[in-house]
């Protein structure tokens, strides 16, 4: 159990915090809290060395950023493509489409490049048991916020 808290540990400061656009301090502690659980969930579930913790969360956290980045992109072209659907022109309604089909591409192309830098610091079964306790750790999020809602 010590290795565990020493790992957990190690994993915390190499963690990068994910920059957060909203002013709200609540939103930001929240964020950050889930952020904080998510960590400890995978490092469990993928029962990482402090070895593979140290190469695999550095690059966790920088393919974590970039499909933000492209989840926001992709977002804002939605939002405008609904709140301006009137008023804008079917030239640029086709070309907002592909755009939104250019990012589900660059975030398939994303997974795919990252999923070769883990298997560079993983074997092979912790980098698909990574992808199922991200969705493990989404399902339990979501049964959490839901329970508080009730």
């Amino acid at each position: 159990m010590k290795t565990r808290n020493f790992i957990l540990l190690i994993v915390l400061l190499f963690a990068n915090t994910v920059s957060f656009s909203q002013d709200c301090p609540r939103y930001k502690e929240n964020r950050e809290k889930i952020e904080a659980e998510k960590v400890a969930f995978i490092t469990d579930k993928l029962d990482l060395t402090v070895k593979e913790a140290q190469d695999f969360w550095p690059i966790y956290n920088e393919y974590q950023k970039k499909r933000e980045e492209v989840f926001i992109e992709k977002r804002k072209l939605h939002k405008n493509l609904t709140k301006n659907l009137e008023t804008l022109s079917d030239k640029e309604i086709i070309e907002a489409l592909n755009k939104i089909n250019e990012l589900k591409l660059k975030e398939v192309n994303l997974e795919k490049e990252y999923i070769d830098k883990y298997l560079k610091v993983l074997p092979p079964k912790k980098v698909i048991t990574l992808h199922k306790a991200e969705m493990e750790f989404k399902r339990t999020l979501l049964h959490k916020l839901k329970e508080g809602k009730k």
